[in-house]
C-alpha cells in the first residue's frame, strides 16, 4: 500500500469516529407542558405547569450525547381550580415562595430505538434533589411554518414520590391517605433550534 493510500484509509477512518455535534434548541414556553396527576380520596386531579424553560443539545442520530436542562416556574401551576392552586402553592405543600423553581439536569442519556430513549438526571424540587429517570419518545422534527424554524417535539413520563421531596401532608401509613404520595409526571415539550 502506498504511503498516499495510507493517508487517505488513515482520514478516512479517522472521520468514521468523530462524533456529530448536537445543536441547541430552546424550549418554547407557549407550546410546552408539565402536566401531573394525583389520587384524591377516590379519584384523581390533575393539573400543569406551563412556564417551562431551558435548553436541549439534540441530534437525532447520536440521541446518547443529549444533554437537558430544564426550569419550571411553580407559580405557573394551575388546576383549573383557584382555592385548590392557592393551596398546594402554600407552605403546606409546594412552598412557592421559597421554592420558587424546579430543575432537571440530564447525566446521561440510554438509546431504545430510532426515536426513543431513556433520561436519567436530577431533578431538585421543594428543596431536595433526587436521581429519576424519563422514559421519552421524538414525536417529530421540521419547520414551523409560521417562523420558518425548525422545531422539535418530545414527549416524556415519570412517577415520583412527594413523600421523598419532604411533601407528607395528607399521607398516613395505612393507605389511606386522602392524597395519594405518587405524582404521574407527562411532559410535552418543543423547542426550537437556535439560529
Amino acid at each position: 500500500m502506498s504511503n498516499q493510500l495510507k493517508y487517505i484509509v488513515f482520514i478516512s477512518s479517522c472521520c468514521l469516529t468523530v462524533p456529530i455535534a448536537a445543536e441547541t434548541y430552546t424550549i418554547d414556553s407557549q407550546h410546552s407542558f408539565a402536566n401531573w396527576q394525583v389520587r384524591h380520596l377516590v379519584s384523581k386531579v390533575a393539573g400543569t405547569f406551563h412556564q417551562l424553560s431551558g435548553t436541549i443539545a439534540f441530534n437525532p442520530n447520536q440521541l446518547e450525547a443529549s444533554k437537558v436542562f430544564v426550569t419550571i416556574d411553580v407559580l405557573s401551576l394551575n388546576s383549573d381550580h383557584q382555592e385548590r392552586d392557592a393551596h398546594l402553592l402554600s407552605a403546606d405543600f409546594l412552598d412557592a415562595l421559597q421554592f420558587r423553581e424546579i430543575r432537571f439536569m440530564s447525566q446521561s442519556v440510554k438509546k431504545t430505538s430510532e426515536d426513543s430513549g431513556v433520561l436519567k438526571g436530577e431533578l431538585t424540587l421543594h428543596g431536595v434533589t433526587k436521581t429519576i429517570e424519563f422514559p421519552f419518545r421524538i414525536l417529530g422534527i421540521g419547520k414551523n411554518p409560521a417562523t420558518n424554524q425548525t422545531t422539535v417535539g418530545f414527549e416524556a413520563y415519570t412517577s415520583l414520590k412527594r413523600s421523598d421531596y419532604n411533601i407528607i401532608i395528607g399521607l398516613n401509613e395505612s393507605k389511606t391517605a386522602p392524597i395519594g404520595d405518587e405524582i404521574a409526571i407527562n411532559l410535552l415539550i418543543e423547542a426550537v433550534k437556535q439560529k
